[in-house]
């Protein structure tokens, strides 16, 4: 934040100081007070520049030198970076005494200024342009990436200190304006071609011509020795969501008491059933442990089918996983035939809502929106929502099935509503998905693993002993376990089982009846 915060505080003061410290005494016009002293122009314009000098260049140059000698580096590259920092700095502070130069006041000056920056960025877009024109991959081609734009910049800020010096000099000694407006405007013209005249060429591209006579250098990292430290700190807290600030986890159940007090009157209106759910959904929000006892279900049932639509809106905004959970299981319990307008409405925003499709049938109704589904929410669908298009059994779907199968998150699901689909190629699926998943990160690697085992993929076996030998999740490592010992005769603990994958792998056969890998016998052994 303080890296991007100071350069913009820094530019606006020069932006700001600069016109004024120049038109303290402005070139243009006739009325200067200045003009009537009078004073030398030569002697005006060293003032002037001692005094942004002073000002505007120094203390950024100093500010700089001291962080850098704070963080301990050499006089030599601190030395070596002093003429980079002020060449930087003097070329804006240039460009902005240039302008006020041949403005009359400050509205003028930021007239101009506006005016250059627009025409700058226009020339920056046609020169990117002519860029890609003549070079198309020179946003994607390392070796145009990282070409020697540093050089190209520096060279900039080179040519704009000596032209804006040459003009803001050329204006004090003489106030030809009209003069002094065509050389700024040839002088950026020239400026902004120094700074893509290579992009063009190509000149400064690490080709390999370019590198001819280069030497290459390996540099290795040797360990010259260890460190280390024991710090003690008291109190040291771990807070996490639902701790109690000492680093311990405060379990929350439900609030029974709170619960308690909410009551539904006889006969209520459409604002206390909403009331009713919103004082349901509050005495749930903190808690954090769920059980089958919980009262909330049978609470919301309480709302009656003809409310199924007021807790679809309650679930819409409600906030957290639990009473997502609850809202759900009573729309579930209490949902008919006669809420089917209102659920089909709201299935696009609450996928969830799948599961009251599959319970009555109604599918096809939802075709168009099942379908949808897949092109907006690619990476993750509720396992009803691909049961529901299941149950389609429209082979036009099952292309969007497999797609997500390939490339979503829920693939265990997903592969139990294709192995119920008639007629679809779950083989050839598979294939697909585990040329991807097996590159994938653990939690999705280990719920491919599983499913490829069953496929004849023996690399997946190798894939499990990768995760039960490296990984330090616990569930992860239990799933590992149970592949290897499901599809292998191999027993043993962890590092039998690893031991006995490795042994084997690339000489493992594979039942399709059985789904069983046993050990390749060789057919030549007596």
């Amino acid at each position: 934040m303080i890296s991007t915060l100071v350069p913009l505080f820094q530019g606006l003061v020069i932006l700001i100081i600069v016109p004024f410290v120049i038109l303290e005494e402005p070139l243009v016009g006739t009325t200067a007070f200045w003009l009537t002293r009078p004073i030398s122009r030569g002697t005006l314009l060293r003032s002037k520049a001692l005094y942004l000098m002073l000002v505007l260049a120094l203390p950024p140059l100093v500010a700089q030198v001291l962080v850098m000698a704070v963080n301990e580096v050499t006089l030599q590259d601190i030395a070596l970076a002093v003429p980079q920092i002020l060449i930087t700095e003097l070329s804006f502070i240039f460009s902005m005494a240039a302008l006020a130069t041949i403005s009359a006041n400050y509205a003028k000056f930021a007239l101009a200024a506006a005016i250059a920056f627009v025409a700058v960025m226009i020339i920056n877009a046609l020169g990117l342009f002519a860029t890609l024109s003549l070079h198309p991959d020179y946003l994607t081609d390392p070796a145009k990436i990282h070409s020697i734009t540093v050089t190209r910049r520096l060279m900039y800020d080179v040519f704009v200190i000596l032209g804006a010096g040459g003009l803001i000099a050329y204006q004090y000694l003489t106030r030809q304006t009209r003069r002094s407006v065509g050389g700024i405007i040839v002088g950026t013209a020239l400026a902004l071609a120094v700074q893509f005249f290579k992009n063009g060429t190509g000149a400064d591209y690490l080709t390999p011509e370019w590198l001819a006579d280069a030497t290459l250098v390996r540099l290795e990292v040797a360990p010259i020795g260890a460190f280390s430290r024991q710090i003690s700190v008291e109190p040291f807290l771990l807070n996490a969501r639902g701790g109690n600030g000492q680093g311990e986890f405060t379990t929350t159940p439900a609030d029974l008491e709170a619960l308690g007090k909410i009551t539904l009157p006889p006969n209520p209106t459409t604002d206390q059933v909403r009331q009713y759910i919103r004082d349901i959904v509050n005495a749930s929000r903190k808690q954090n442990v769920y059980t089958a006892t919980d009262p909330q279900v049978a609470m919301l049932t309480k709302a009656g089918s003809e409310n199924v639509g007021t807790l679809i809106a309650a679930k819409a905004t409600a906030e957290g996983g639990a009473i997502q959970s609850y809202l759900l299981r009573a729309i579930e319990e209490l949902a008919t035939p006669e809420n089917k307008a209102v659920i089909l409405d709201a299935l696009p925003e609450q996928q969830d809502l799948a599961s009251v499709v599959v319970k009555f049938g109604w599918e096809r109704d939802a075709r168009a929106t099942l379908i949808a589904g897949f092109n907006e929410h690619p990476q993750y669908l509720p396992e009803s929502w691909i049961e529901a298009v299941g149950l389609l059994q429209d082979p036009t779907t099952y292309p969007l099935i497999e797609d997500y199968f390939v490339n979503g998150n829920s693939k265990s699901a997903t592969f139990q509503v294709l192995e119920k689909i008639p007629g679809f190629n779950i083989a050839g699926g598979v294939d697909e998905m585990w040329k991807k998943a097996k590159y994938d990160r653990a939690d999705q690697l280990i719920e491919a693993c599983d499913i490829a085992a069953q496929y004849g993929h023996a690399d997946a076996l190798d894939a499990a002993a990768k995760i039960l030998e490296d990984d330090h999740n616990r569930y992860y490592r239990k799933v590992a376990r149970r592949i290897i010992t499901t599809y292998t005769p191999s027993t043993g603990d962890d590092e039998a089982l690893i031991g006995w994958v490795k042994a084997n792998s690339g000489n493992l056969v594979f039942d399709p009846q059985t789904k069983k890998y046993s050990i390749k016998t060789n057919s030549n052994q007596p």
